[in-house]
């Protein structure tokens, strides 16, 4: 278990490194690339334009994204009481 670990930790970090290799390669072409953030800060900017269209199909991802949040935090919170309550159960001494 713990090589399992330290084989995680290692393959995490290189996931890291390779990512900002990327980044810093030019092979990502974001919005906050193009806006100069890096070196200028608060200062850097960069011009959008959307249509109705794209605006409204935005919020439906928000929505859908904010349901799928909080369907899965729900059924976290209801394994971990199920979880809690079969701890309870098991742990008062039976007569």
């Amino acid at each position: 278990l713990r090589r399992m670990g330290k084989l995680l930790a290692i393959a995490n970090a290189g996931w890291v490194i390779t990512m900002c290799i990327l980044q810093y390669s030019d092979i990502y072409d974001t919005c906050f690339c193009n806006s100069s953030m890096i070196t200028r800060g608060a200062a850097a900017y960069i011009t959008m334009t959307e249509t109705p269209a794209q605006a409204a199909l935005a919020q439906h991802a928000w929505i859908g994204a904010l349901v799928l949040v909080f369907t899965s935090a729900l059924a976290f919170i209801v394994l971990v009481t199920l979880l809690v309550d079969t701890l309870k159960l098991k742990a008062e001494p039976s007569s």
